[in-house]
């Protein structure tokens, strides 16, 4: 029979590691690892329901606190709101890697992490320097040239962090399926950027509906792969 869990192992198990270990492990073990960090593997009713439920929450999360830092950054609110929102939104980034963890490790979660924190810092500089060219009348060849170099590092981030999940996960997420549901995010998101600073406000209302169904794809195209990849089994504990 297979000995019980230690912590440090259940930190490294793969999903499926945790599926096959878990099994043979004794009822106190099985207690301890509920606590571990991985709640939604002890949900005997909603199991790949309440998995794609977390997954659809985090990506909603994902583009709110975006919107609010944006919204507070362009409109100078206090400091203070601005650096905490920021904060709010890069924990964003980590619960989303913590929430695949299980599947892929603890490296993998951690490099995932990176480039989505990444990906909030190159879109926060971006929004930095639209809102000095505005405020300095208008775009110059040197706010240009700042903004495309910026712009280009965060698609090309898009692109490193579809490369990166389908590597993980080959057949059931494709680059190119990946890459235009980021590409689409990101154009969604410089779009609502862009509104703001306009003071297009009707536009930018009826843009961010068309953020949130688009987001909502995404964590769909994400949490589905996720389930066939380890199969609905996974979450049946």
């Amino acid at each position: 029979m297979t000995s019980c869990l230690k912590e440090g192992c259940i930190n490294e198990a793969t999903g499926y590691e945790y599926l096959t270990r878990f099994s043979f492990c004794s009822t106190e073990c099985q207690s301890q690892f509920r606590l571990s960090g991985y709640p939604y593997l002890d949900d005997k009713k909603g199991h790949v329901h309440n998995f794609k439920n977390k997954m659809n929450k985090l990506w909603i999360d994902h583009i709110l606190w975006t919107r609010f830092y944006i919204l507070f950054f362009i409109n100078e609110h206090e400091k203070e709101e601005i650096d905490l929102t920021l904060k709010r939104l890069l924990k964003n980034q980590t619960d989303i890697a913590n929430l695949v963890k299980p599947f892929y490790g603890k490296e993998n979660s951690k490099k995932l992490e990176s480039l989505l924190k990444e990906h909030i810092q190159f879109a926060g500089e971006l929004v930095s320097i639209a809102k000095k060219q505005r405020d300095a009348g208008g775009m110059t060849g040197a706010f240009a040239i700042e903004f495309k170099n910026m712009n280009d590092k965060w698609y090309q981030n898009a692109k490193d962090i579809s490369l990166f999940l389908h590597r993980a996960n080959p057949e059931n997420w494709k680059y190119n399926d990946l890459w235009n549901l980021m590409k689409g995010h990101l154009d969604q998101t410089l779009k609502e950027a862009t509104l703001i600073l306009q003071k297009k406000y009707k536009e930018d209302i009826k843009n961010y509906e068309e953020i949130t169904h688009h987001i909502l794809m995404m964590a769909d195209t994400l949490s589905d792969g996720i389930i066939k990849q380890f199969g609905e089994k996974m979450f049946i504990i």
